[in-house]
């Protein structure tokens, strides 16, 4: 990473400028916040990508604390992301058979897994997030149990 403080200073050093005292404070202030910056060695895309996520923090109303204790816990094992179902729920899958006149249906795929009702197509509701199998409807017609 290229330096320019010095490189700055060594330029003002040698042209003869005219700076009013206020000036020069304000010059040597910032020469003094760049150099900071480059002691740090902290590259400039990686400053705006830092203000990228502040700001969204900000807009989200989550403090760094929080997130740094997200990340706590989520190593300690106490926490797991899921992945995002992408609006894959249960009525928009082909293994869906609806009721007639109603929200809810039986899965062609998921069983029951507890008795008494062990390998009984599992009673599912049209909210209920998607399973592994979900077989995207698409384009097919919403298949409806026979009566």
């Amino acid at each position: 990473m290229e330096k320019y403080a010095k490189k700055l200073q060594d330029i003002i050093n040698e042209q003869d400028f005219c700076f009013e005292t206020e000036e020069t404070k304000t010059v040597e202030k910032a020469l003094g916040v760049l150099k900071m910056y480059e002691d740090a060695n902290i590259p400039a895309e990686a400053c705006v990508e830092y203000r990228k996520f502040e700001d969204e923090l900000i807009r989200d109303g989550m403090s760094l604390q929080h997130v740094l204790d997200l990340l706590k816990a989520e190593r300690e094992g106490r926490l797991k992301v899921r992945p995002e179902s992408l609006g894959q729920r249960c009525g928009q899958c082909h293994h869906f058979l609806r009721e007639p006149m109603k929200a809810s249906g039986i899965c062609e795929v998921r069983k029951n897994k507890h008795y008494p009702r062990a390998g009984t197509p599992l009673y599912c509701c049209q909210s209920k997030k998607a399973c592994l199998d979900f077989d995207e409807r698409g384009e097919r017609p919403i298949r409806y149990q026979e009566a």
